[in-house]
């Protein structure tokens, strides 16, 4: 019986992929750092994952496949690599045990998933990238104002902190320090519970604390023009004197 336990642990080990890591030296970003890449081979089709990690050229051994220890924050940055190459591997360890095929979908979402300690928003950041494409560029924008100003709020986030009291303090920041209207708030606010039921679908978190909280768009009065304001606006539109985007 230990025997069988043994051979079958063995054929599994032998199952899982080797995980490489690439560093994309040919596509730089604007600061010259390129992505650390963890890339392996499951039935003749390559899948690449992103490891976390950017570094410039010189900061890189790639002979060692390590970030240099001239680097002030090398053994941090390699700790990364090391962490998320050893979660590809045990995700593949976990499907192999149950005898699944592991798809690149299946990997690929499971290895985007982060858990309960990860921090909120960094992986806001990706997931607003994500959406980038299917709403306009200024939408985009617009996230991305929403979670720098929580970010000024409190720098990290971990999932596991996202509750009700840390959105009500933070709403109460934005009202008093920020003097932010309600609707300003409330569209604030709008945008992480957005993105929290997003995360809620993945399974990273149970439950989305601002489906519960009390802020509420305000109601604004809406007043026409009448036909002598009107004439003003089309005749200093016929001008042309303005902009093209007023």
């Amino acid at each position: 019986m230990k025997e069988n336990t043994k051979s079958h642990h063995k054929h599994i080990t032998d199952s899982i992929p080797n995980v490489k890591i690439n560093f994309r030296s040919e596509v730089l970003d604007r600061d010259g750092k390129g992505t650390i890449q963890l890339v392996l081979y499951q039935h003749q089709k390559k899948m690449s994952f992103y490891s976390g990690v950017k570094v410039t050229v010189k900061d890189w051994d790639d002979k060692e496949k390590k970030v240099r220890k001239s680097h002030k924050q090398a053994s941090d940055l390699n700790l990364i690599i090391d962490t998320a190459k050893a979660k590809l591997t045990n995700i593949f360890v976990k499907y192999r045990l149950q005898d699944k095929e592991v798809t690149f979908e299946l990997l690929k979402d499971e290895y985007d998933r982060p858990n309960t300690g990860f921090d909120y928003l960094e992986w806001l950041k990706g997931a607003i990238e994500a959406r980038r494409g299917e709403v306009t560029d200024s939408t985009i924008e617009q996230f991305n104002a929403h979670r720098v100003k929580l970010q000024e709020f409190k720098k990290t986030v971990a999932f596991a902190e996202l509750s009700e009291d840390l959105f009500a303090n933070f709403n109460k920041h934005m009202k008093v320090k920020l003097k932010n209207e309600s609707n300003t708030r409330w569209n604030t606010l709008k945008t992480h519970r957005t993105f929290i039921n997003i995360a809620k679908r993945k399974g990273i978190v149970t439950m989305n604390p601002l489906d519960r909280m009390p802020v509420k768009r305000a109601q604004t009065d809406r007043v026409s023009l009448d036909n002598k304001e009107l004439k003003l606006l089309l005749d200093l539109y016929h001008k042309n004197t303005l902009p093209e985007t007023y």
